[in-house]
């Protein structure tokens, strides 16, 4: 189980995701969520109850039937080790299928 204070690496993440687009296409929010989970071994309940929602709540989102926030995706992130833009960038991508627009989501870091 992964602590909240621990990170896995940005290549790791990265290929665990690709992993899972690879073999299974493209997949929503929840799907990648559950899938990361359950690789992680955490239960429903350990991961709402670090969210503060209840399992319900969280078997909802896996399957898609209640949408997340940017902000509610990046705690997920944080809180499972896989940082906040990994996750902020799976949910802005599901808005954009929903919307109709099939393109790829990226992040690039502001500097300056």
């Amino acid at each position: 189980m992964t602590s909240s204070s621990s990170s896995k690496s940005t290549s790791t993440t990265t290929n665990a995701l690709e992993y899972i687009r690879a073999k299974y296409g493209r997949s929503t929010f929840g799907e990648i969520l559950e899938s990361l989970r359950i690789c992680d071994e955490i239960s429903q309940a350990d991961l709402a109850r670090k969210l503060g929602v209840s399992r319900q709540d969280l078997n909802n989102i896996e399957k898609g039937r209640t949408k997340v926030s940017i902000e509610r995706a990046m705690k997920l992130g944080k809180i499972m080790g896989y940082g906040e833009e990994s996750f902020a960038r799976y949910v802005v991508q599901d808005m954009l299928y929903e919307a109709g627009l099939e393109v790829e989501v990226s992040f690039n870091k502001m500097t300056g």
